[in-house]
């Protein structure tokens, strides 16, 4: 199978998204937490038609909401991809903009229940729960309790790792039919046609397909152009039972990397329905090594055993900037992390260079804010991954060779220049 460059930086950066939970409101207003990864420049309306306005990471009502409430993406989708500015999106590595830690939502979703009035948790979970929820039962296999922290806490408080991973896998399937002709503003359709008695966390891939089936009845959701639905449903099928076997073979850290891989799939549904297997465990291996560095990148660094403490010129710097993170694979025993390292001011800079093997090991601690000072710590164990611990948190690592981090180089910068085409059209 051809490989297919992943954006992959939400791997590594789900492991610094703080915690959710409720913002305020007051007893006439409604706030609603949008999320698979927290998820900013969504239009969010209820059924009497008032529009949301995006705050801090929540979306306020200044009234109270009547449901249902719709979340929809405002991306322009064109041949499957984003066309344009990107505008909704997963802001993973939580810095309130778009970039490459973070991942575009290109679906929607309708919430018809909610615990409060006033707090709404509209995420890919939520979304299953029918209005009249007797608040016991199961919601399509997830036990009620599970169904109350999704939508009681929101899905990054709940830190529950079915919750995640299953709202990942939905939102996965969702921006599959997006990418195959389904219009955007339908595609909480896919969730809707989800039935509340079906377990999507034991049989995925059949739930799906049912799905699909059925979804691709009604010409009426689909783009105009939109070719052979036959094989736009047969597609989703084949992506459901990738994203399933991944899901439950790989230790994924962070879901969302499901979403960003489906965004990576051919533009063309009839390829995708010839191939039985149309994302494979060599299509996340392949993360250029830019994840680690455009994350470390977003961070204020505070130097540990990575580089010498008693070098003059790291003495006269509090907190550093670090450019150009690369972490090479060398062999089963031996990795080299490389890098360029300045002071804020960029006044003063010098280079990382360090090898590591399974006898050693180092860290960063990043100041994410004042109140958040956390570790990161590079614990090789041989072999094509590295463990990277953030806080309580172990996060596997794909390592590339050399040359494997020049091929995906030529992937990612035929990628920015594809984009940059796109946008020149517009």
């Amino acid at each position: 199978m051809k490989k297919r460059y992943l954006l992959g930086l939400s791997i590594i950066s789900a492991a610094f998204i703080g915690c959710g939970g409720g913002g305020s409101s007051s007893s006439s207003s409604t706030d609603v937490l949008v999320e698979d990864g927290l998820i900013i420049g969504a239009k969010v309306t209820d059924s009497a038609g008032h529009v949301a306005t995006y705050k801090d990471g929540h979306y306020t009502f200044n009234t109270k909401a009547k449901l249902p409430i719709k979340v929809v993406t405002q991306n322009t989708i064109k041949d499957g991809n984003v066309s344009g500015e990107v505008k909704t999106f997963q802001d993973l590595n939580k810095n309130g903009k778009y970039d490459d830690g973070d991942v575009a939502y290109n679906a929607a979703m309708s919430i018809d229940y909610s615990a409060s009035s006033s707090d709404v948790k509209a995420n890919p979970v939520t979304a299953l729960i029918p209005s009249n929820w007797d608040g016991e039962s199961e919601i399509a296999g997830l036990s009620a309790d599970k169904v109350k922290l999704a939508s009681t806490k929101g899905l990054d408080a709940s830190n529950d790792k079915t919750l995640k991973l299953t709202a990942a896998k939905l939102t996965a399937i969702q921006e599959t039919f997006v990418k195959y002709g389904l219009k955007p503003e339908e595609s909480d359709k896919v969730l809707e046609k989800i039935p509340a008695d079906k377990d999507i966390v034991k049989n995925f891939d059949d739930v799906v397909k049912s799905v699909a089936q059925d979804l691709v009845d009604d010409t009426t959701l689909f783009n105009d152009d939109t070719k052979n639905l036959t094989d736009v449903s047969t597609a989703v099928s084949n992506v459901a039972t990738s994203i399933n076997d991944l899901s439950t073979n790989t230790d994924l850290s962070s879901p969302e990397t499901l979403v960003a891989v489906v965004q990576t799939l051919p533009e063309d549904a009839t390829e995708v329905a010839n191939d039985t297997n149309p994302i494979t465990t060599d299509d996340l291996a392949q993360v250029d090594n830019s994840v680690f560095k455009n994350l470390v990148e977003s961070l204020e660094l505070i130097p540990l055993s990575v580089i010498d403490p008693d070098d003059e010129t790291i003495a006269k710097m509090d907190v550093l900037k670090v450019k150009n993170f690369k972490i090479e694979y060398i062999d089963d025993t031996h990795i080299k992390v490389v890098a360029t390292a300045t002071d804020l001011d960029d006044k003063y800079s010098f280079v990382i260079n360090q090898t590591y093997t399974k006898d050693n090991a180092g860290a960063f601690v990043y100041k994410k804010d004042d109140n958040h000072i956390a570790k990161i710590i590079f614990d090789y164990e041989g072999g094509r991954y590295l463990v990277i611990k953030v806080d309580d948190t172990n996060i596997p690592y794909p390592l590339l060779t050399t040359d494997e981090i020049k091929n995906n180089q030529k992937l990612m910068d035929n990628k920015d220049s594809i984009n940059s085409r796109n946008e020149a059209q517009l």
